[in-house]
C-alpha cells in the first residue's frame, strides 16, 4: 500500500482502511464474500462503519506515510462529484489472493431522445427449447405489458430479438405500437390466435446465411421506407453504392 498510494503526497481526503474481521470474525472460505457485501453496503448508504476492539494501532505500522486512517466511529463518505470507489482484498489459507475493485452506480437521467430511424412494425422474437418453457416466457412478456408503460417498444424488441439466444421453439409477434402488442401477446395467452402471432420450428445452433436479393425493378415507396427504417440494409446500400442501379435509386429516393 505504501509503494501505491505513498507517492500521492497531495491526497485531499485521507485513505480509510478497514477488515470486515473486527466485525464478524474470520470466516475463512467466505471471507472475501462478506467483505464485498461490506463494501457494497458502505456505497449503498454513502457511510464508512468504524473498527471494532482498535485501541491501539502497532508502531511498525506508519499510517502518516500514505495519508491513510483506520475509522473509530461512522464516517459519513462525501465526495466532491467524484464516483466513491474502494478495493477489497482477500487473502487465502492456500496461497490465493484476489483484490476488486468497487464503484457506485451512477444514476444518469433517462434522455429522451427521437430515433433517426422510426420503424412501422416492431417484431418481438420469442424462443425456447420446448412449448412448455416458450409458454412461460410469452407469459412473462404478457405479465411485463400489463406493468409497464414507459419502455420503447423498439427497445424491448431489440432485447429479445438481438440479446438472447434462439431456440428451437420460436414465436414471433408483430405489432405497431405497445398497445397494439400488449393485445398481441394478450389474446395468444388466452388462446385467441392473432394475425400478428408467427409460430414457426427452427434448428437449434445454426446460422443459415441469409441474403435480401432486388429483382427487377423496385418500387420507390418500398425503397424509400427502407433507408428510413433499417440503419443496417440502409448502410450496406451506401457500402454498394458503386453499383449503377444503386445510384439511380438513391437519385429517385432523394428527389421524392
Amino acid at each position: 500500500m505504501t509503494e501505491v498510494f505513498g507517492k500521492e503526497h497531495a491526497r485531499e481526503k485521507p485513505l480509510i482502511i478497514g477488515s470486515v474481521k473486527s466485525n464478524i470474525g474470520h470466516l475463512e472460505a467466505t471471507a472475501g464474500i462478506a467483505s464485498l457485501i461490506k463494501s457494497v453496503l458502505c456505497l449503498q448508504n454513502k457511510h464508512i462503519p468504524p473498527n471494532l476492539h482498535l485501541h491501539t494501532i502497532n508502531p511498525k505500522i506508519h499510517l502518516e506515510r500514505i495519508s491513510a486512517i483506520v475509522p473509530h466511529k461512522v464516517i459519513p463518505w462525501e465526495t466532491n462529484g467524484t464516483h466513491r470507489m474502494l478495493g477489497v482484498s482477500s487473502f487465502g489459507f492456500s496461497g490465493t489472493n484476489a483484490h476488486v475493485i468497487v464503484s457506485e452506480w451512477q444514476e444518469a437521467p433517462l434522455v429522451s431522445s427521437q430515433a433517426p430511424f422510426e420503424r412501422p412494425w416492431h417484431i418481438l422474437a420469442l424462443s425456447a427449447k420446448d412449448e412448455k418453457a416458450l409458454s412461460q416466457v410469452i407469459a412473462g412478456y404478457g405479465k411485463h405489458f400489463d406493468q409497464s408503460n414507459e419502455e420503447k417498444l423498439e427497445h424491448i424488441c431489440f432485447t429479445a430479438n438481438a440479446g438472447r439466444v434462439h431456440f428451437p421453439r420460436r414465436i414471433a409477434f408483430l405489432a405497431e405500437n405497445v398497445d397494439e402488442m400488449r393485445n398481441v401477446v394478450t389474446e395468444y395467452i388466452r388462446g385467441n390466435k392473432h394475425e400478428g402471432a408467427i409460430e414457426r420450428k427452427g434448428r437449434d445452433h445454426t446460422h443459415p446465411k441469409l441474403a435480401f436479393l432486388i429483382h427487377g425493378k423496385i418500387h420507390l415507396e418500398l425503397a424509400q421506407s427502407l433507408f428510413e427504417t433499417q440503419p443496417n440494409r440502409n448502410n450496406l446500400h451506401t457500402l454498394c453504392a458503386s453499383g449503377p442501379w444503386t445510384e439511380e435509386l438513391e437519385s429517385q429516393v432523394s428527389q421524392s
